[in-house]
């Protein structure tokens, strides 16, 4: 009876949805979707209406829970920075924390259900399928109309149909969609490889290029290393492959001639390039590769009708799985695929939304690669979510840049990179190897110095492309997309990147000459379609080796690629070497065809694994004075010399010792000091050189005379050009012999009556005959170099002087101009009289700078130092003192609040040099607590459903604090963030406490971190595993009401006020003294009353508590 009862309550309840569903439908509460309608699509010439019957498949994407917390964790998870580094979710800690709930998905699908269609669910609740829907059902649906479309676009198919408007959808359903695709046929998605020929049996191909297999890119791009978990790759019993991982590749199945569909791949042909490529000794390790497919709906199986195809996706196909699977020897590959349309591509209107479904779900995914494309369009809503599901759970995905290498339009999803997830762009390169590339293993291809020269990939020799473009990698900047965070950066704005579209591409592989085995024969392909499983199988393997995934591995590698010249390791091979032609040049650095350039996969790892833990080496910088601009110097130091015309030479990769140095000698100067020892202990040294002028003079040319009554005298203008000697001078002074009154200028240029040396400089003359001596800045004349000194009137009446007898020598290297009846003569035979050289404007200096340095201090804190009796304060990290004189000085440092300096007072000793003496402050041992709420006892306090927030306001101080603690009950486990906006994790990552079934006080030891006084910061707590409740009180004081705000959700809806806040501390304790994990405690008991609020939380509850920290009565260790 009972189960007859249950049953007619079912049937009632489905009726009741059905009919208020359709109700709905019907309503004037239509909201529009516009999220996946694609405005261009309209700009095509609309030619009529679409066939009412054709069927399309359509995705619903919906809104991800918690997604701006969940950008926030994937920031984090990506930098290298951050405790939280590539400490990735579970899939099951993906659902509990971000999927869509139950109740929403439930509304969702049960809402389309009841329209009448095939629907089915993707996983994790973040899409909705609905299959194979008629035009005129969508229309009803949607409440959109669909039009006929003839392109004027390359990239969409020549006619197509698409909605007129954007969908429409009653605000109860819609409310949960974050986009909608599938409404239309227009993209013109291509596959990007190129089969090239046939070749002999010594894979020599008709161009005479020796052809690449992947056993040889192993060694090429360093995988090999990996396997054998050395620099060397010698033999070890200790092997690192990726046995366990799972990769993916995305595409459609063929068509045959007649546009029937065929098998997306011969399992046959993979297997042979398996075994004959990969080498005897990683067979014996790995086995034989798994090779799966798994089609959607109305797909052929994988077999021997592949080779039917006739649209080359037979090709891609095979290539994807063969260059992942040898460069990712052991891991399970897997071809996801859709079902094949009659023009090449694939026949889902949706695609590739039903292949990110599957690929998501697949145990263990570690990379996934796209080897498609179809222009610059934005991915769909539900793709973008099953990739940040895949990135929040480890899995790395890489596309294709793209094969038409004259388009400056990008291509999708290659173009689909964000700040905090999305496509790794890869390019691709013509690779030419050392050794004898002639073997299927790479037997004939050196371990050591493998890469002879990587070009830009760009084929000018075959035809062009189907889009008219020459075959060649595709680069530039999308218009799709923005800039994303990580690649806004010097490195790549000064390298021609822009500032407001995403750059393509990000790193690169070969894409050329490239040996594969398919319909039963071995041929040469090219095309990024091979980069793309390339660079995913590399990644796979530098996965395995280092036991971590990488997820979104773009911002690392702009974050390596930025300082790869600090590293002593290369992470990447640059390619600088540019095709003819090609509109996009490589440069030195990152570029838009190569990106970084190609992996050193091992080098990678060590600097991933270095960079992961605290720096061993530093940087010594020497920093000139007193030379002029541009001067030439040098230093030698620990045998190493560098020479710069700046006023900085730096020396990286400097681990602790002591080190000697000499300073290089610069004609003119003497260098303080000009040798000595620096000693590097656990930080960054910066060596002060000072030049001073010599005291000698330097002349550049001087011409005999005999006395004023022998020198004849001419009207200007008049020019002297004169050739410097070998060595390169510096002057500062010029001397004239001039006669008359008036006055005159004189300039010295690299050509005549030019000033670029130097600017015009006037002298005033008398009337009788005498030596002109002019003091000027001092410049710099390079040796052998010929220059111009040009001598003209400014006012009055002034002839320069000149004698008729030179000695023949100055012939030879001095020539005369002049002017006579406004004809310009030139000779060397009647020089006037002039001296440039150089005189010693000063003594050594006698006065130096000392700079005092802190470090340990949060960002903007005031600090202040008395020196010699003159106090100066700071909030940066240097004061300074300047014009300090040779002797023995006093310091102290002045006291900050919770910080020791070390040291804290001492002398200083000036001598001949400046000096630099560096302060560390550390927090001291006392307890600072950010914000304490009074309580009684356990039993007045109430709990409440995560997830929950709390903003509180630091006081007026900054402070540090290095715990926090919160009231929970139930069982299961949290996270807990603290940031500057709600949800966010910018402050403290997100933090995890395992919670048992009673109540009780959880106290959290974090990493120390600064919260800036007078601030206001949000605690984020939420829900991870089980059902956990965070413990809040119905009576805070009145005051506590002022500072505090507390935000909770209720049916979905966030709700907030100050009344009701949870109950917790952050603080700061010594951390000598905290030697467990999470501690309980017990505290003073306060009865206060229960008091029952009716809108969101039964009790609602507001902001937090606590901080009375007694002294532990029990340890639960998690």
């Amino acid at each position: 009876m009972r189960h007859y009862v249950k049953l007619l309550v079912v049937i009632f309840v489905g009726i009741f949805l059905a009919s208020s569903f359709a109700s709905m439908a019907h309503g004037n509460n239509l909201v529009s979707i516009n999220t996946g309608f694609d405005t261009r699509l309209l700009a095509g010439q609309q030619i009529g209406v679409p066939d009412q019957n054709v069927k399309i498949d359509i995705s619903i994407a919906l809104k991800i829970r918690n997604e701006q917390q969940l950008d926030s964790y994937l920031a984090q998870v990506e930098d290298i920075n951050s405790p939280m580094f590539h400490k990735f979710l579970t899939k099951d800690q993906f659902v509990q924390m971000y999927s869509p709930g139950d109740y929403e998905f439930n509304v969702v699908y049960n809402y389309f259900k009841s329209q009448g269609v095939d629907v089915s669910a993707g996983p994790y609740h973040l899409a909705i399928f609905l299959n194979n829907v008629p035009i005129w059902k969508a229309e009803q649906i949607f409440h959109t109309k669909f039009g006929l479309f003839k392109s004027n676009n390359p990239h969409f198919k020549d006619v197509y149909f698409a909605p007129l408007t954007p969908v429409q959808l009653p605000y109860n359903i819609a409310q949960y969609i974050k986009g909608i695709s599938g409404l239309t046929n227009a993209y013109k998605y291509h596959i990007n490889v190129k089969l090239q020929n046939n070749f002999g049996s010594n894979f020599i191909n008709s161009n005479g290029v020796q052809l690449i297999s992947g056993a040889d890119l192993q060694k090429a791009y360093q995988v090999v290393q990996l396997y054998n978990g050395s620099a060397s790759a010698a033999s070890s019993s200790t092997h690192y492959f990726t046995t366990g991982y799972t990769i993916a590749t995305i595409l459609w199945e063929g068509t045959d001639s007649s546009g029937n569909q065929v098998a997306p791949y011969n399992p046959t042909d993979i297997q042979t390039y398996f075994k004959n490529v990969l080498p005897a000794w990683e067979q014996q390790i790995v086995g034989t590769i798994s090779v799966t497919g798994k089609g959607t709906s109305g797909t052929v199986a994988p077999g021997s009708s592949a080779s039917n195809d006739a649209n080359g996706v037979n090709v891609e196909n095979t290539l994807d799985l063969e260059m992942v699977g040898t460069l990712a020897p052991g891991a399970s590959l897997v071809c996801v695929y859709g079902p094949g349309g009659s023009g090449g591509g694939p026949s889902e209107t949706n695609f590739p939304d039903p292949e990110y479904a599957i690929a998501a779900g697949l145990s263990n995914l570690i990379a996934v690669s796209n080897s498609w494309g179809d222009g610059d369009s934005t991915t769909s809503a539900t793709t973008d979510n099953y990739v940040k599901q895949m990135e929040a759970t480890g899995t790395s995905v890489f596309a294709s840049s793209g094969d038409d290498g004259d388009t400056t339009t990008q291509s999708n999803p290659a173009n689909d990179a964000q700040n905090t997830f999305g496509f790794v762009a890869v390019g691709g390169t013509t690779l030419t190897l050392n050794g004898n590339a002639g073997y299927y293993n790479g037997a004939g291809t050196p371990l050591t110095n493998v890469i002879k020269k990587q070009v830009v990939w760009y084929d000018t020799i075959s035809s062009p492309n189907s889009n008219g473009d020459y075959w060649g990698t595709t680069s530039g900047v999308s218009s799709a997309y923005p800039t994303p965070s990580w690649q806004n950066i010097p490195a790549v704005i000064n390298n021609g990147g822009s500032t407001s579209g995403r750059n393509v591409a990000d790193i690169a592989a070969i894409a050329n000459n490239t040996l594969i085995y398919v319909n039963g024969a071995w041929n040469s392909v090219g095309g990024t379609s091979v980069a793309s499983p390339v660079v995913a199988g590399i990644v796979a393997s530098m996965s395995a080796y280092l036991n971590q995934k990488f997820g979104f591995i773009d911002p690392l590698l702009y974050k390596i690629g930025a300082n790869e010249t600090t590293y002593s390791l290369k992470p990447f091979f640059d390619v600088t070497q540019n095709p003819p032609g090609y509109h996009n040049p490589a440069k030195v650095g990152w570029d838009f065809p190569t990106g970084w350039g190609t992996f050193y996969a091992w080098n990678f790892t060590q600097i991933v694994k270095g960079t992961s833990s605290t720096p061993t080496t530093y940087t010594v910088t020497f920093t000139e004075s007193g030379l002029p601009s541009g001067t030439s110097w040098s230093v030698t130091f620990n045998g190493n010399t560098k020479s710069s015309t700046t006023t900085t030479i730096s020396y990286t990769g400097i681990a602790n010792g002591s080190y000697s140095f000499t300073v290089g000698s610069v004609s003119g100067y003497t260098a303080s000091p000009s040798s000595g020892t620096i000693t590097v202990n656990g930080a960054n040294v910066n060596q002060a050189i000072t030049f001073t002028a010599s005291s000698s003079t330097t002349t550049v040319k001087v011409y005999s005379y005999v006395n004023s009554s022998s020198i004849s005298t001419y009207s200007l203008p008049e020019a002297e050009a004169f050739t410097v000697g070998s060595s390169t001078v510096n002057v500062n002074f010029v001397t004239l012999y001039l006669s008359g009154s008036g006055s005159i200028k004189f300039s010295i240029g690299t050509s005549l009556w030019k000033a670029d040396v130097l600017a015009n400089t006037t002298v005033s003359v008398s009337s009788s005959k005498l030596w002109y001596n002019t003091t000027i800045s001092t410049i710099s004349l390079t040796g052998g170099k010929t220059y111009y000194l040009n001598v003209y009137q400014a006012s009055g009446s002034v002839q320069w002087g000149y004698t008729s007898s030179p000695s023949s020598s100055s012939k030879n290297y001095v020539q005369d101009y002049w002017y006579s009846g406004g004809t310009l003569y030139n000779d060397n035979s009647y020089p006037n009289i002039y001296t440039i050289g150089y005189k010693g404007t000063s003594s050594t200096p006698t006065t130096y700078t000392v700079t005092f340095t802190e470090s340990g201090l949060p960002s903007g804190t005031s600090w202040s130092v008395t020196f010699n009796g003159n106090a100066k304060s700071s909030t940066s990290t240097t004061i300074s003192y300047t014009g300090i004189a040779n002797g023995s000085y006093s310091f102290t440092v002045g006291s900050v609040s919770g910080y020791t300096a070390s040291p804290s007072s001492g002398t200083i000793t000036v001598n001949g040099a400046n000096v630099n003496q560096a302060i560390t402050f550390t927090a001291s041992s006392s307890t600072t607590t950010v914000k304490v709420y009074s309580y009684v006892n356990s039993s007045s306090i109430s709990t409440y459903s995560l997830p929950e927030a709390e903003a509180f306001t630091v006081g007026s101080s900054t402070v540090n604090v290095n715990f926090v603690t919160l009231y929970l009950s139930g069982s299961g486990s949290i996270k807990f963030s603290i940031g500057t906006s709600l949800w966010k994790a910018d402050v403290l990552a997100n933090t995890t406490v395992s919670v048992s079934s009673s109540k009780l006080w959880y106290n959290t030891t974090i990493s120390t971190i600064s919260l800036t006084g007078g601030k206001t910061y949000y605690l984020n707590v939420y829900q991870a595993s089980g059902s956990v409740q965070w413990g809040y009180t119905s009576s805070p004081s009145s005051s506590s009401k002022n500072y505090v705000q507390d935000y909770w959700y209720s049916g979905g809806t966030l709700y907030n006020d100050n009344s009701y806040p949870n109950i917790y501390t952050i603080g700061y304790k010594p951390t000598t003294s905290i030697t467990g994990h999470d501690q309980n405690y017990n505290v003073p008991k306060i009865v206060l009353p229960l008091n029952i609020k009716n809108d969101a939380k039964n009790v609602p509850g507001l902001f937090n508590l606590s901080l009375v920290l007694a002294t532990p009565a029990t340890r639960n260790i998690f």
